[in-house]
């Protein structure tokens, strides 16, 4: 879904168009940022201080909407600008929607955002064989923000409609090191076990299949809002299709999501 922010009250939306014990520096002012990278875990300096975050436990991986609990979502905020919002984490992506073919200045923008600590992902990205821009437009943009993501060295989370053939394709001949997940997938099991034994992670909302739920291994599920409904609503989902209580669902959702950003 394509991003533009807009705040109501107390909560900000996106309208339209990580390892456990993972440590990550919190913003308080994004003007003075200094990002660095150690072992894998971002710091960031802000005015000469360190703020740090013991560990995340983020239960949906995809949204448009910036959560009341602060870093229990993955915001996706499009090409920015990304919220002056303490504790929250957020994704930057151009969406195939909004691709052009002129798209020098966002990939530059995303390239700037990709450098903040607070900015875990690159996304959405990805291919939608029902909209415009044509497929090769989309396509050259696609590549671009994967070389964005490899050079940042974070992962990607896609938008794919129709186009799962020609994903599968890029993914052998680019050869990504960064993770790939497909975000709001709502195939069946079949289609769910050729992209998992491709190496994709997909991520589950409340219009997933039943029988997809129950075909992906535990260890590898994910749950997303997509901005639609609270976390707890498709974490009670997932929870009765599996015989689990909705406690026991959220940990593990944050258990593999953790795992994810390792």
């Amino acid at each position: 879904m394509p991003s533009r922010l807009s705040g109501s009250g107390g909560r900000s939306r996106v309208h339209g168009s990580p390892s456990k014990g993972f440590s990550v520096a919190v913003p308080e002012a994004v003007p003075a940022m200094t990002p660095s990278r150690s072992g894998g875990t971002p710091d960031l300096r802000i005015t000469g201080t360190l703020f740090f975050v013991d560990s995340m436990k983020i239960k949906d991986i995809h949204t448009h909407i910036l959560p009341s609990e602060p870093g229990s979502a993955l915001v996706c905020v499009g090409c920015g600008p990304v919220p002056q919002a303490q504790g929250h984490f957020f994704s930057v992506g151009l969406h195939p929607w909004d691709v052009t073919g002129s798209d020098g200045e966002s990939f530059r923008i995303l390239d700037s955002l990709l450098s903040r600590p607070d900015v875990l992902a690159l996304g959405e990205s990805g291919l939608d064989a029902l909209r415009m821009p044509p497929a090769d437009i989309q396509e050259k943009a696609f590549i671009r923000q994967f070389e964005l993501s490899e050079t940042h060295s974070k992962p990607m989370i896609l938008h794919v409609v129709r186009a799962f053939d020609r994903i599968i394709h890029l993914k052998k001949s680019l050869k990504p090191a960064q993770k790939w997940l497909i975000h709001g997938f709502r195939g069946g099991p079949e289609q769910a076990r050729q992209l998992l034994g491709c190496g994709f992670s997909l991520s589950l909302g409340l219009a997933a299949r039943e029988e997809t739920v129950l075909s992906i291994p535990r260890g590898f599920l994910l749950a997303e809002t997509d901005g639609k409904c609270g976390s707890d609503a498709v974490i009670s989902r997932i929870a009765g299709i599996l015989g689990l209580e909705p406690g026991e669902a959220e940990k593990l959702i944050e258990s593999n999501i953790s795992d994810f950003f390792a």
